[in-house]
């Protein structure tokens, strides 16, 4: 399970409120996932006219001084025409918010829904289409400004465990 701090509607709504996108219509928890609490979020501005995005309160192995890079690169593949999700800001501007939890303070961050299915066994082509859009991702990520150490370099692989 990847929902690891757990909200009731009126606290889900408070967290959603400064991106003025509407009321909250629901809110799901994602089961996929490793370190983060991921929920899919239902908005409505109009009866009848619901809009998704994905929740993501950071809960392990993030650094929250990198959710800058993280989100603005998702922001510089959206604007080239890649299939990446925008983050949506708040209505500050904010990339990510920090707020209180019961779990203490975490970082959030709100991204469109882009329609999909994960598969667990792709087939030649579409491993195929995989490797053609990661190299137009790479394409498009050349000119991004930003720059961050590799958190995840070969001296981090060689610190987990093998197993």
């Amino acid at each position: 399970m990847a929902v690891y701090t757990h909200l009731g509607a009126e606290d889900m709504a408070a967290l959603l409120a400064p991106y003025h996108l509407g009321d909250l219509v629901s809110a799901k928890g994602i089961a996929e996932g490793v370190s983060n609490s991921n929920w899919l979020i239902e908005t409505a501005q109009e009866p009848g006219k619901a809009t998704r995005f994905i929740l993501t309160m950071y809960e392990f192995r993030i650094e929250i001084s990198d959710l800058p890079y993280f989100l603005g690169l998702l922001d510089h593949l959206a604007a080239k025409g890649c299939p990446v999700p925008r983050s949506i800001h708040d209505g500050a501007g904010n990339l990510y918010r920090v707020v209180a939890t019961p779990r203490g303070e975490r970082a959030l961050a709100l991204i469109e829904f882009l329609p999909g299915v994960s598969l667990h066994e792709p087939t030649p082509g579409q491993a195929r289409a995989v490797g053609a859009a990661l190299a137009t991702l790479h394409g498009a990520a050349a000119d991004y400004p930003a720059t961050r150490a590799n958190g995840m370099g070969l001296a981090e692989w060689q610190r987990l465990p093998h197993g």
